[in-house]
């Protein structure tokens, strides 16, 4: 039998992995029309079905200092689809435990931050930002930048990104 840590450490990884399985073609991806009911994997559905199960597995004992060093890491890669799976994973945290991940918020506030080039990592971090506002207790702390990031984002060319700032 494994231990209970390997069987998470494993889950955690091919969640992880599944959450990057995104289509390349950002370019058509921004093209589409925004829906006011927009998730940034609709149509991939592996992805989708990765980040429920990481929301449910983070709620596991042992789980979030699990999942944090991976997403600390992802941030220094340069790959948009590394980058776009942990703004989701965070956001996951976020709403998953709310409590437990407050001492974290900060960072993924700043994560959240980075201005992208790619309309998809975009749209995931004015998502992420948004989660903060509803879920996190330490919005009055960081509602001054988050507002800022949202506004700036309502000009974005993309439509889905600027749709995303406005909900």
């Amino acid at each position: 039998n494994l231990p209970i840590q390997q069987v998470l450490s494993s889950t955690l990884a091919t969640c992880w992995k599944a959450m990057q399985t995104v289509d390349d073609d950002c370019e058509e991806w921004a093209a589409e029309p925004a829906s006011l009911q927009e998730h940034s994997l609709v149509d991939e559905e592996t992805a989708i079905y990765a980040q429920i199960l990481l929301s449910e597995i983070i709620r596991l004992p042992g789980a979030l200092p699990t999942v944090l060093p991976v997403l600390e890491q992802a941030f220094c890669c340069g790959d948009w689809k590394i980058r776009c799976a942990a703004l989701a994973a965070l956001e996951c945290c976020v709403e998953a435990v709310p409590i437990s991940f407050a001492p974290h918020v900060a960072s993924s506030v700043q994560a959240a931050l980075q201005v992208s080039d790619n309309p998809r990592v975009e749209f995931q971090a004015v998502r992420l930002l948004g989660v903060i506002c509803e879920t996190s207790t330490q919005r009055s702390v960081h509602g001054c930048l988050i507002l800022e990031r949202l506004a700036r984002a309502t000009h974005n060319p993309c439509s889905k990104v600027a749709a995303m700032a406005c909900q």
